[in-house]
């Protein structure tokens, strides 16, 4: 394990905006479309990770989206890139 997770967070004009990068295996290409799905799970699993239920992405792409916010899964990789933008006031 010992993989580094990267959070940022960014304020802009009405807006507040959140990076996560990770440093694992990232998405796999075939993947990223339906990486939101609830109970989806992508092919790139490390074989030693506890099997989850393919929910958890999906509970945050419908919280960030009730809130007003969106999330996306950006093409930089090596590792995942996840960008949320979220409505702020002042």
């Amino acid at each position: 394990m010992g993989a580094t997770i990267h959070f940022s967070v960014t304020r802009l004009p009405g807006r507040a905006c959140i990076d996560i990068v990770d440093e694992g295996p990232g998405v796999a290409t075939t993947d990223r479309a339906r990486v939101f799905e609830p109970f989806f799970r992508g092919e790139r699993q490390p074989s030693d990770a506890a099997r989850g239920s393919g929910i958890g992405l999906s509970i945050v792409h419908e919280y960030i989206t009730a809130h007003g916010g969106q999330v996306d899964l950006l093409d930089d990789g090596p590792g995942a890139h996840f960008h949320i933008e979220l409505p702020h006031a002042g």
